[in-house]
């Protein structure tokens, strides 16, 4: 099975504060204190989950979570047989 990977970085910006009607408003954080994520993208060939796919997919989420990726989502690809995996982790 071939599998292709693309990194992206970013950076999460802290969004406004949210403020419930009976509390404090929430602090929010600076630009220099803000999470900054590395993301990658990864194709993989998947028809519908057979004992081969099945094998390369559990491969592909034990090596890149033993990298420190955390899978965000998955995006099944309604014009060919390919799983577009989408892992984050923190910079």
């Amino acid at each position: 099975m071939k599998t292709t990977a693309i990194l992206l970085t970013s950076s999460l910006l802290a969004a406004a504060p949210l403020v419930a009607a009976d509390s404090e408003p929430a602090t929010t954080q600076s630009a220099e204190s803000a999470t900054s994520w590395e993301y990658k993208l990864v194709r993989i060939a998947y028809r519908g989950g057979n004992e081969r796919e099945i094998a390369a997919l559990n491969k592909e989420l034990n090596e890149s979570g033993a990298e420190g990726w955390e899978l965000v989502n998955t995006v099944k690809s309604e014009t060919n047989d390919q799983l577009l995996l989408i892992f984050k982790r923190s910079k």
